[in-house]
């Protein structure tokens, strides 16, 4: 029995003092059998062991409560580099959203408008707020192609084979809101009204027809009178002149203002993609939200001409100083809720 009782005095020489109050509790006196002793070996060791199991739990639970902290933060899995961008973003959309306007105060105009302009994806639990002139297109093709990924509809115009918020229920429609990962894309406010200016009034003739008559009625100088007007030479400047002359809630969603649009002052965006950044943003929603799909962000549409910026600046020479400037104002909530520096002069769209 003395290497036993040798053992156990060695053994708590090195163990802590709970550990060692666990031996002491079974010293046994000269004499007693090896049998005895062995039992007493035994409890040790359980003894031990559950130590040990406490502090794997522990460990563990420490390590659960550190991945909880990190899927908060990042519940939706995007990139490091992506997180970061989106919460500079919705710092500085929070900032200039002083107060939030809850989604249920809304007027009927504008809650009508931005239904429907939410497009729902339910495989992916998805809603992407579309802006026209920011790569709607492309991302209205995605999503067909996410819903029915062999189907005709992959590829189709203007909202087909889409499913819009407006046509759910308003208690289902509240619940998407309330769970479905929500984001838009926003542009430059200028460029993006200068891309609508190229497309509809220089390609489009239903366009012409539909508001350039009435623009060049309202804006031209002298006036045409009862001549015929055609709608198909619209300048930038008559344009922007009947922007000025009416209130944003008639706009076309081809130049509405993007806050107007999608309300982010009233939805909480989880991702604010941006078209200066447009295809890596893309896809980091597209890896977060549909990884086992393998879609990447189609490339522009071969129809699509960018304007380069001799021909930007061209189009804003056609405006006074106090038309710029009402222009810049009239779209003044693009500018900050979005991060987008506002300065008037010919040198704006060559700096941003």
């Amino acid at each position: 029995g003395n290497w036993v009782q040798t053992s156990i005095s060695q053994t708590q020489s090195y163990l802590s003092p709970p550990q060692s109050l666990i031996v002491a509790m079974f010293n046994f006196p000269k004499g007693r059998s090896l049998v005895q002793a062995l039992w007493i070996i035994v409890l040790i060791a359980l003894s031990v062991a559950g130590i040990a199991l406490l502090w794997v739990l522990q460990l563990q639970e420490s390590i659960s409560l550190t991945l909880s902290a990190v899927r908060r933060d990042n519940p939706h899995g995007l990139d490091t580099a992506i997180l970061e961008t989106q919460k500079a973003r919705n710092e500085s959309l929070w900032k200039t959203c002083d107060f939030q306007r809850p989604y249920r105060t809304l007027s009927n105009v504008d809650k009508r408008t931005l239904l429907s302009h939410l497009v729902v994806e339910n495989n992916t639990r998805m809603i992407y707020c579309y802006v026209p002139k920011v790569a709607c297109s492309n991302w209205k093709n995605t999503i067909r192609q996410l819903q029915s990924p062999n189907s005709e509809l992959a590829v189709g115009p203007h909202n087909s084979g889409l499913k819009l918020l407006s046509s759910f229920p308003d208690e289902e429609a509240r619940d998407m809101l309330r769970t479905y990962f929500k984001f838009l894309f926003v542009r430059n406010p200028l460029k993006r009204l200068i891309s609508a200016y190229r497309d509809k009034f220089t390609n489009e003739e239903y366009m012409q027809q539909r508001f350039g008559v009435d623009i060049i009625k309202e804006c031209r100088k002298p006036p045409v009178g009862d001549i015929a007007i055609t709608g198909k030479d619209v300048t930038f400047g008559e344009f922007v002149c009947y922007l000025l002359k009416h209130p944003i809630e008639e706009y076309n969603e081809h130049w509405m203002p993007a806050f107007k649009l999608c309300q982010p002052c009233s939805i909480s965006y989880d991702f604010i993609g941006k078209y200066e950044n447009l295809e890596d943003e893309s896809n980091a929603v597209l890896r977060s939200r549909a990884a086992d799909s393998g879609l990447r962000f189609p490339h522009r549409q071969a129809k699509y001409r960018p304007a380069h910026s001799h021909e930007e600046q061209k189009l804003l020479s056609e405006l006074s100083p106090d038309m710029l400037q009402k222009l810049e104002t009239l779209f003044d909530l693009d500018f900050s809720l979005f991060m987008y520096e506002k300065q008037s002069g010919l040198d704006y769209l060559t700096n941003t």
